[in-house]
């Protein structure tokens, strides 16, 4: 009878791929985030223009990382999950 050993790396590569699917879904939802309070912010009667371009900057930039993230970017899949996964997670708890 022969037994098999654990498959360390496909293992790894599966982690590494679910890592970066999430961290990819959380920038896109932070995007989602961004982009609601810049339409929020531009219906009300006194718009804050300061405050829109400062969303709109950091729209812009996440929308960047997004593009230019790639499997292998483990900086920004960290920055996705331990920067922007939090305060998304926060957001929604009410905290």
């Amino acid at each position: 009878m022969a037994t098999s050993l654990p498959r360390k790396d496909s293992e790894t590569v599966t982690g590494r791929i679910a890592r970066f699917e999430t961290a990819t879904e959380t920038m896109t939802d932070y995007i989602g985030y961004l982009r609601n309070e810049i339409r929020d912010e531009k219906k009300i009667t006194m718009p804050d223009q300061a405050r829109i371009a400062a969303l709109e900057e950091q729209c812009w930039a996440i929308v960047n990382e997004r593009k230019a993230i790639t499997f292998e970017d483990e900086a920004l899949i960290r920055k996705a999950l331990y920067v922007y996964a939090p305060f998304l997670k926060a957001l929604r708890s009410g905290s």
